[in-house]
């Protein structure tokens, strides 16, 4: 086994590094996860937290994020400094300042090297390409790390300085820093190999998958945030719930296909055969329920009959669905070898059969519904029903355990309007509804208004936020940021 990662031969020379690399004097620039602030507490328990399972006899490493410093994260379209493609073994440079690209040549390089490097049977890594950015960008920048701090010592500041404003990926391999060369190495063997039941490679599956998902949410967020702003400054852009719900898909999906589609690329499509989207309107359920029942909610005894293998009731659509990528990633593993059909059919949920057979939780990560309160039907008592339905259908989703959070969006652009029958006015009530929604699930309702007064003055209301905000922060202050 030719193990010569930290060989300056290897770093330097241009037919083991890449077959060639080349200087491109465009920029380029992508959204990444970045700290909204220094996150050291963070990596310093994730640090301590590693030691720990190295050297604890059969040790947990799904309790790596108890009691963990809170580390805020912001989406930041970032300027690429370089980048390696596996599938024509080249590195591309891009733009840069004299101080960082030294740096970012040994980095590159490096990750040359971990594709490139035999192992016993000497085989390079074949599925590099796959490998989750987050492996790949770990491995780089630790060893980048080491051979600086351990060999070319007098680029350790620059590598230092260019690290604070780096993405969080970037920033994971502080977890490792009191790593020499040996540990390195034998942590590049547990990643490429890829055991699963390694408590090391579990804890950082954990760390990995917090990081993807925290990526999604926000681009979401920041979707929902788009609409809302674009609703609030001019309200009668917007006729139909349907123009609501293609605003939404619309703002969610722009500019994010790099983190909203999966097999986008041909590298990805080596595991993702076809590229599948994460967002989808009228995604169905994997539950039954009866429209009579939501309103005034299941009780413990009628939610039995709310399993898909019941009898009573049928399934409903979501207006608006984020899958969760493990699910998708998941279905290409064991139905692999029955076709790419019966992997899509499993994916686009319409069988309930297939639904049964999976048995699989949480394949979304948000199940999103929407209301309309216009001029039109503002008198409407059946839109307070139904936004109380919806939130109903949202918790049947947590509890069937199919998606991980709700959200219950409710637009309105008209002004209040007096009901015949004396009662507070449907939009005032469905105002005070949402306000007062406390309930444990992770669900969340806002309530935007923006509608012309009598005095044809546009209004515009700051959103309405239901009370069970815990955990919501990322969504209620991206919303509320001016």
């Amino acid at each position: 086994m030719n193990n010569h990662f930290f060989d300056k031969q290897n770093l330097t020379t241009e037919a083991f590094v890449a077959y060639k690399e080349e200087q491109i004097n465009k920029p380029k620039a992508k959204k990444l996860l970045c700290p909204q602030e220094s996150c050291d507490d963070f990596f310093k328990t994730l640090h301590n937290r590693i030691i720990e399972i190295k050297h604890t006899e059969n040790p947990n490493a799904e309790n790596i994020f108890e009691e963990i410093p809170e580390c805020n994260f912001v989406l930041k379209r970032i300027n690429i400094l370089g980048e390696y493609y596996s599938e024509t073994r080249t590195i591309k440079y891009y733009p840069q300042t004299p101080q960082t690209i030294e740096v970012v040549k040994i980095h590159e390089r490096f990750h040359t090297i971990h594709h490139l490097m035999h192992d016993d049977k000497n085989q390079i890594w074949g599925n590099f390409a796959d490998v989750e950015p987050f492996y790949k960008e770990l491995l780089a920048q630790l060893f980048t790390f080491i051979y600086i701090r351990d060999i070319e010592e007098s680029l350790l500041d620059d590598f230092m300085d260019l690290n604070k404003h780096q993405p969080v990926i970037y920033q994971t391999f502080k977890m490792f820093e009191h790593y020499h060369q040996p540990e390195a190495e034998e942590l590049y063997w547990i990643i490429r190999k890829g055991d699963k039941t390694d408590p090391l490679l579990r804890a950082l599956d954990k760390l990995s998958s917090k990081i993807r998902t925290k990526t999604i949410e926000l681009v979401v967020f920041d979707g929902i945030r788009k609409t809302i702003n674009r609703f609030r400054e001019q309200p009668f852009l917007y006729f139909t719930e349907s123009d609501i719900h293609a605003s939404l898909s619309k703002d969610i999906m722009e500019g994010n296909s790099d983190i909203l589609i999966l097999g986008n690329t041909m590298a990805e499509r080596t595991k993702i055969k076809t590229p599948v989207s994460l967002v989808h309107h009228e995604y169905p359920t994997n539950f039954r329920f009866e429209r009579k029942l939501l309103l005034n909610g299941y009780n413990d005894e009628d939610l039995k009959q709310t399993n898909l293998n019941e009898s009573h009731g049928d399934r409903g659509n979501y207006d608006l669905s984020v899958l969760n990528p493990s699910f998708v990633e998941n279905l290409f593993e064991p139905y692999n070898g029955k076709g790419l059909n019966v992997i899509l059919e499993h994916i686009i949920n319409k069988d309930k059969d297939n639904a049964i057979s999976r048995n699989q939780i949480e394949e979304l990560l948000f199940a999103i519904e929407v209301k309309f309160v216009h001029l039109f039907n503002a008198r409407n008592i059946q839109l307070l029903h139904e936004v109380k339905s919806d939130n109903e259908k949202l918790r049947l989703a947590i509890h069937h355990k199919h998606c991980c959070k709700g959200i219950n969006l409710i637009f309105c652009s008209s002004q209040k309007k007096q009901r015949k029958d004396g009662v507070d006015p449907v939009i005032e009530q469905i105002r005070k509804y949402v306000e007062g929604y406390n309930q444990s699930e992770p669900i969340i309702n806002i309530f935007i208004e923006s509608f012309i007064d009598d005095n044809e003055t546009k209004e515009t209301p700051k959103p309405t936020f239901s009370k069970n905000q815990s955990g919501w922060s990322d969504l209620t202050n991206v919303i509320l940021k001016q």
